[in-house]
């Protein structure tokens, strides 16, 4: 992940691509789809897509990220919240306003609608 990141503020965005894809299928691997640290390498590589404009999977790669901690660490962890907070921005980036907009309150929204009775 370290040096994905390193070369990726370098600008060497092919390289950096090459190395986010192999961190993440080591990671996968070795410590299991729904490692924390993975999700983690899923946020580095949507920002270095970011980077580059390539929101598409900027947005692919940090949704996968987010709805991995919300399954492992919940809604109310604060990388599950910087996590809506980034994929909102990625969303902002394709001017897909509504949805980014969405994006921070899901979490808000659906505790709402489970502290109602049944």
């Amino acid at each position: 992940g370290n040096l994905a990141d390193t070369v990726t503020k370098q600008g060497k965005y092919a390289e950096a691509e090459t190395l986010f894809a192999q961190v993440l299928e080591i990671s996968r691997r070795v410590m299991g789809p729904e490692h924390p640290r993975r999700f983690d390498f899923l946020s580095d590589a949507g920002a270095m897509y970011q980077r580059q404009e390539k929101f598409a999977q900027a947005e692919a790669s940090i949704a996968e990220a987010l709805a991995g901690r919300r399954r492992t660490l919940g809604s109310d962890h604060p990388e599950t919240m910087q996590g809506a907070a980034d994929l909102a921005l990625a969303l902002l980036s394709q001017r897909k306003f509504v949805e980014s907009e969405r994006a921070p309150r899901t979490r808000g929204t659906r505790l709402q609608s489970e502290e109602e009775p049944g």
